[in-house]
């Protein structure tokens, strides 16, 4: 790979990863989902932590709906 081209894929990366964050922010469930393959693997850090003195695992996703569904969920949206 060229330097160009590496210099290319990195913006390209660079702009999904805005793209991920403005439109999960903003409850954009299609425009987020579509930044990840269809068989992602999304994993939320201890999503327990610093909740009510509770303290939990990660949570794993795996696919494209199933984090769709996690976008949409109340505690996403909250």
């Amino acid at each position: 790979m060229s330097s160009l081209e590496a210099l290319i894929a990195e913006k390209a990366i660079r702009n999904c990863i805005i793209r991920y964050g403005l439109a999960a922010d903003q409850g954009d469930v299609a425009t987020a989902n579509a930044c990840h393959v269809p068989d992602a693997t999304y994993i939320v850090r201890n999503p327990d932590a610093g909740r009510s003195g509770r303290d939990g695992e990660d949570l794993i996703l795996e696919g494209r709906d199933t984090i769709a569904d996690m976008l949409k969920s109340e505690r996403h949206q909250s």
